[in-house]
């Protein structure tokens, strides 16, 4: 099960998740934000590194994204 783990919350992530559902089998987006969940996306309500990289070693994430400028 390929898994992607897209981190921020505005409109880029949104289209990165949306991309990436085409080809993947599980989107996660952190923090993400209601439209994303609308949109049957799983947000995971984490920012900090430390709690990212746990995250991302549990659910064996495949790739992590981060369009922001922060991080």
């Amino acid at each position: 099960m390929t898994s992607v783990l897209i981190i921020g919350s505005g409109a880029r992530e949104f289209i990165f998740a949306k991309t990436f559902a085409q080809s993947v089998d599980q989107v996660f987006v952190a923090p993400g934000n209601a439209g994303m969940r609308e949109a049957g996306y799983e947000t995971v309500n984490l920012t900090d590194i430390p709690d990212l990289i746990a995250f991302a070693q549990s659910q064996k994430i495949d790739l992590t994204l981060s369009a922001l400028k922060h991080y």
